[in-house]
């Protein structure tokens, strides 16, 4: 009885452990805006973007983002427009680079003549683990009254600069999972 105990124990606390590493996506609307009904959609500069010299420097993430995005509304039917959209896409990417030191020795000893041990290091290693905390908000602003339809809040860790294509493409169509939204119940005047 136990031993089952402690096994389910285990269990769940391996789960909620490692459910904090994983990819966070949160989606944000009104449900105001009929995406059924809008279908032509057109790219702009986040507001945020404009000003920030690392969003300008972000061209990995900038094309990863757009060329996901545009995949997938498109698959959905979706029209991309030089002018005269229904509603906007817009993005904004952060990140906050961490770097670890972690040192790993071994540790030798010797007993000469049975007294006053020695110690000395067998070997010492050091690496530095880099880590990048991402964050990508994704917004879709509705052209004619220029105010904010829908959002997709991203968050992510890329340990490693190799997977940070799929991990962005991977957030992107995470977020894109469930869209459109429902169409309003109801139309505003």
């Amino acid at each position: 009885m136990l031993s089952i105990y402690r096994a389910v124990s285990i269990v769940a606390v391996c789960a909620f452990s490692s459910s904090g590493w994983a990819q966070k996506v949160v989606i944000d609307t009104d449900g105001s805006f009929n995406f059924q009904a809008s279908r032509r959609y057109m790219w702009r500069d986040h507001p945020l973007a404009a000003s920030d010299p690392d969003m300008q420097q972000a061209n990995v993430a900038a094309q990863v983002v757009r060329s996901t995005v545009n995949e997938r509304l498109m698959k959905l039917g979706f029209v991309p427009v030089d002018q005269d959209p229904d509603f906007y896409v817009t993005y904004f990417v952060t990140g906050q680079v961490t770097e670890e030191l972690r040192v790993i020795s071994a540790i030798g000893s010797t007993y000469w003549y049975s007294w006053n041990p020695t110690y000395y290091d067998a070997w010492v290693r050091y690496t530095v683990d880099t880590k990048l905390k991402g964050t990508l908000l994704l917004d879709f602003v509705d052209a004619k009254k220029f105010r904010l339809a829908w959002r997709a809040y991203c968050r992510d860790t890329i340990k490693d600069a190799k997977t940070r294509h799929e991990k962005i493409a991977r957030a992107v169509n995470k977020a894109l999972k469930d869209f459109p939204p429902e169409p309003p119940k109801h139309t505003e005047p």
